[in-house]
Parts: C-alpha cells; structure tokens; sequence
C-alpha cells in the first residue's frame, strides 16, 4: 500500500517506513520494511546506482613478441583422472599457442608456481629457438 503503489513511488527503504509509521507500528517495523523494499523486483531493476559510472574501455595492449604477455586460466569441476581434477591453461596473446598444465584445485599458489615456471621456462625456450629460425621455418599458430 505505501511502497508499490503509483501513489507510492518505489521511494526506498526509509521514506516507506515513514510512510508506514504514519498509521502503523510494530516491533521490528523498519527491518520488515527494509526486507520488503530490498526483495522489490522493480527496485532492483530501475534504482539509480550511487557509484561513478565506470570508465571508458582501454584495449590491452598488442604484444611484439612470443610469451612477452600471457594469459592464465583454470578449468575447475572436472571428474579425477590420475589424480588430478583441474586444468590450468597458459596461451600466449602474440602467437595463441596454449599450455595445458594437470592440476588440482586444492593445489596452493606455491605448489601451483614450480611446475608452472617449469613448463614456461621450457616454452620460453621454444620460443626464443622459433625466433631465431623464423626466416626458415614456418611456425603454425592457432587462430
């Protein structure tokens, strides 16, 4: 009656509990209302968001070279397989090439460190070894 209504307004929390207050009471008034304007489906969608709006979108910036930028990610929820129930996947940004390194979600960010520096020390190597035969060797790239 004080909050959905068009007379209403969907004015937020307070200014419904006053609205209320003025003919109603009850101990816990003000969580009830609170609750009640929190759950409103219409508040939610259209309320106005007290933060700055977020800047413009930078675009990341285009590697020169193989493994000078890379990206990580883990695929998580998978069935045990030899011991192990996550992916962690490495990929180059410059070339698309990927590394698939079995983990465990339980593994700590240590444990995570050393066979990871591992593997990209040895494609850090690959790589540098491509480069340096580019001029005669085609080197395939996924899309």
């Amino acid at each position: 009656m004080h909050h959905d209504t068009p007379v209403g307004g969907h004015r937020g929390r307070w200014k419904t509990t006053e609205l209320v207050t003025r003919n109603y009471w009850w101990l816990g008034v003000t969580k009830e209302v609170g609750r009640y304007v929190d759950g409103c489906d219409a508040c939610q969608r259209y309320k106005n968001r007290s933060e700055a709006l977020a800047g413009k979108l930078m675009p990341n910036a285009i590697p020169e070279k193989p493994w000078s930028h890379i990206s990580a990610d883990f695929i998580t929820k998978l069935p045990l397989a030899q011991g192990y129930d996550a992916i962690l996947v490495v990929c180059d940004r410059f070339s698309k090439m990927a590394h698939f390194i079995a983990t465990t979600e339980r593994t700590s960010a240590e444990g995570l460190a050393r066979p990871s520096a591992d593997v990209l020390s040895v494609v850090a190597m690959k790589c540098a070894i491509l480069l340096n035969l580019s001029h005669t060797t085609k080197i395939a790239s996924y899309p």
